[in-house]
């Protein structure tokens, strides 16, 4: 019952905040704050009083979209409850070691507070922002130090806060998910650690979610689980950041990653890129596009790139996976009543493939039970499975759609687009997914490039140098860094055919560049490295 709950805790509290302090005896001041309260003393805990305080229900948030990075304000709330004795006189204060941040409000004023008697701090959270330089998914560690002096009473709490971190969430329309900076979707880390997983109508449908290339049976590069725990193939060189102003859609995200980790590598350079859109017809799902470059000195043959997705829909066990091949998709529902569906789409014009994977023993196909080799990856890339968990009501299944083969010569490209789509029935997830098609065919033909036989701007990634030349008089130029600030506006009077722009002024980095002529334009985005 509640009540037996209520005793046991408060019995808890009581053993804890009449600890002995060991941490300046014996060398344990190295240990600060990493051996609790302390030392248990039962004498104490029968025979003393005092309040015992802890923040529960803790909200950490930026107030937009909870991937906390430089710039941020972070403000933190809480519940606020006394277990033990009334407090008279209670206050909190934040306290950090942290170089990398900057506390903006530390303290709260409780008050009174009586025993089992709780309350928030909404109206007064405590808040720090997030310096400038602050490495990549850096922990900081946030100390409540939470004193009553009238009751002689002190303690503290800790918590632990990833800053900077190097993902993105998405929380624009009805699909909440993450795009990270190195292939990996809905989830940051294995085990469904940092991120939002794929959130609609209440539910999350996914458990794992990423990119994987492959070349043959012997060289896929990938984020996913493989034979023993996660392969970590893809390293980001930029970090995924939004595009501000956005340019095709009400929430553009782009970013850089390699797959240098690999063994072996293929080699690959990927510009990737995520879109969302939050009007009617359009708010259910998320685009992610990748610019694949072979960054070797030899072809890439038999080339395949697609979107592993463990689905995991209401009660996974009955799921089933399906294809529209008209649609080019690739879809998981439950069978349960008023199951959900949720699908992968391809976008681009390339060879469709894909493989519905049965997650459990004896179904045929792939067998994922005793691992995922890098041969079974290759072949659920490059070969077709049209239907999985079709006995019973369904089991626990896995897609792969995808695109290919692709033959890359060092230095050449290949762009592979899919839509990751939520749905309340078949007819809704279809209805998406056109519309996912006609948004992608109208933002990549109209915003991305206008006329771009007449306009090339290349290298790219670029060190030094950016050329452009064009079978048009080049009007102006104009170089925005990813959040909108204008680093070269530039008018060419009456034009010129060819030019070239010193990029080795700018930091490395992701910038758009936009290049107008007579009656022609392009919008790139241009890596310096």
């Amino acid at each position: 019952s509640s009540a037996a709950s209520d005793v046991y805790k408060r019995q808890g509290e009581r053993l804890r905040v009449t600890c002995d302090d060991i941490y300046s005896s014996g060398g344990n001041f190295v240990y600060q704050d990493k051996l609790g309260k302390g030392r248990v003393n039962l004498f104490r805990a029968l025979t003393e009083t005092g309040p015992s305080v802890r923040m529960n229900d803790i909200v950490v948030t930026d107030g937009n979209d909870d991937a906390f990075v430089i710039g941020d304000t972070i403000s933190i709330t809480a519940l606020i409850t006394n277990y033990l004795d009334p407090a008279s006189n209670l206050d909190i204060t934040m306290t950090s070691l942290s170089p990398n941040i900057t506390i903006i409000d530390n303290y709260h004023l409780v008050g009174a507070l009586g025993t089992m008697a709780s309350v928030d701090n909404n109206a007064d959270p405590f808040v720090f922002s997030i310096n400038p330089g602050t490495p990549q998914n850096t922990k900081i560690y946030l100390r409540f130090n939470i004193t009553d002096l009238a009751a002689n009473y002190t303690d503290f709490q800790l918590l632990e806060v990833t800053v900077n971190v190097d993902y993105i969430n998405v929380t624009v329309n009805q699909v909440s998910t993450t795009i990270t900076s190195k292939g990996r979707i809905c989830y940051n880390h294995e085990s469904q650690q940092e991120g939002l997983g794929f959130q609609y109508n209440g539910e999350n449908l996914a458990y794992e979610v990423g990119l994987m290339i492959g070349e043959s049976s012997n060289v896929v590069s990938d984020m996913v689980r493989g034979s023993s725990g996660t392969d970590n193939d893809f390293q980001s060189s930029v970090v995924v950041q939004k595009v501000l102003p956005s340019v095709k859609s009400d929430f553009d995200l782009t970013g850089w990653f390699t797959d240098s980790p690999a063994s072996p590598p293929l080699p690959v350079n990927v510009h990737h890129n995520a879109y969302a859109w939050s009007n009617s017809g359009d708010d259910k799902y998320v685009i992610v596009e990748y610019v694949i470059y072979n960054d070797g000195a030899s072809s890439l043959n038999s080339l395949y790139g697609g979107i592993f997705a463990d689905w995991d829909i209401m009660d996974y066990s009955l799921n089933r996976a399906e294809e529209n091949t008209a649609l080019n998709m690739g879809y998981i529902y439950s069978t349960q009543t008023n199951g959900l569906y949720a699908g992968i789409k391809l976008l681009t014009p390339t060879p469709f493939s894909h493989y519905a994977i049965d997650n459990v023993a004896g179904q045929g196909g792939v067998n994922m039970t005793d691992g995922y080799s890098t041969s079974e990856k290759y072949t659920t890339l490059s070969t077709p499975r049209a239907a999985a968990g079709q006995s019973g009501s369904g089991n626990d299944v896995i897609d792969v759609v995808s695109t290919g083969p692709f033959t890359l010569a060092p230095g050449d490209s290949v762009v592979i687009a899919f839509a990751l789509i939520a749905g309340d029935d078949l007819n809704d997830l279809n209805t998406s997914a056109a519309n996912a098609q006609i948004k992608y065919d109208f933002v990549t033909s109209v915003n991305e490039e206008l006329s771009t036989s007449n306009i090339n701007v290349y290298p790219n990634p670029t060190k030094d140098i950016i050329n452009i030349n064009a079978d048009t008089q080049i009007r102006s130029l104009m170089i925005t860094d990813m959040t909108g600030r204008i680093l070269m506006n530039e008018t060419l009077g009456n034009g010129v055919r060819n030019t070239t722009i010193d990029t080795s002024i700018l930091d490395p980095g992701v910038y758009l560049i936009r290049v107008e002529g007579e009656g022609s334009a392009a919008v790139k985005f241009i890596k310096n490295q």
